[in-house]
């Protein structure tokens, strides 16, 4: 029995009634457009916390999955949330938030939360996937002393969406390294997508391409972030393609 689907369900259907920016209510209780709650960061952390044991944890293979057709199994697509630490920021503190798309037949599948230290099972990760695509929303100039005296004030600042991708493991690398793999960071396995990768990766293009039109400023809070985003970008996902668990 998935006693997770239910808490699943009701986070997004929360988000789709209570949490946009057309919401008249939310308007009016915070005064702006936008997704954040008033305490930011630690209220998304709270709900991966509650959440992701019981509602977004992936479903091990069982006998009649493995049996099914190879091919099928190898448009397979694992979503994952991963927090690091901001650019430029401290190491030690896992703030950012990214989604996390996996390809491949030997894409890891796994069931667990980790948190590990210098991207070792992220770069295990790309290694063993056929292709893997990050997006996540960040200042377009994220170390600029400007961007953030604005940020410690809760000013807004210009950001877009950021989409880099690994094709083929590390021998077909579309994307550099040496930003993703410095610090603490806890990886969150939510699920998967069954459509095949490039219908999956197309959908996402378009997308966050849409959002990058629509989207151009970021505010810690009372706006859009980069949690907000990862929120926003699952249920398009969710509703669009539905991420099995």
């Amino acid at each position: 029995q998935d006693t997770g689907r239910g808490g699943l369900a009701s986070l997004f259907a929360s988000r789709k009634g209570h949490c946009t920016p057309e919401s008249d209510q939310m308007r009016k209780a915070r005064g702006a457009r936008g997704c954040v709650p008033p305490f930011g960061p630690l209220i998304y952390i709270l709900l991966i916390h509650v959440f992701v044991g019981d509602c977004w944890a992936l479903v091990a293979p069982n006998a009649a999955a493995q049996n099914q057709n190879p091919a099928r199994e190898k448009e397979k697509v694992a979503v994952f949330l991963r927090l690091s630490p901001l650019v430029g920021g401290p190491q030690h503190l896992p703030l950012h938030a990214e989604t996390v798309l996996a390809v491949g037949a030997d894409s890891p599948l796994r069931s667990a939360v980790v948190l590990e230290r210098d991207g070792l099972e992220f770069s295990r990760m790309i290694e063993e996937s056929s292709q893997l695509h990050r997006f996540d929303f960040l200042p377009l100039r994220p170390t600029d002393s400007v961007t953030l005296v604005k940020l410690t004030t809760l000013q807004k600042v210009p950001a877009s969406v950021r989409h880099r991708r690994y094709l083929g493991g590390f021998g077909g690398l579309e994307q550099p390294l040496h930003d993703a793999r410095k610090g603490l960071s806890i990886i969150v396995p939510l699920g998967f997508l069954t459509k095949s990768a490039d219908s999956v990766v197309a959908n996402a293009g378009r997308y966050t391409e849409q959002y990058r039109n629509d989207v151009i400023e970021l505010r810690v809070l009372f706006g859009k972030n980069c949690y907000s985003f990862v929120l926003d970008f699952l249920f398009h996902l969710n509703q669009s393609m539905g991420i099995k668990r």
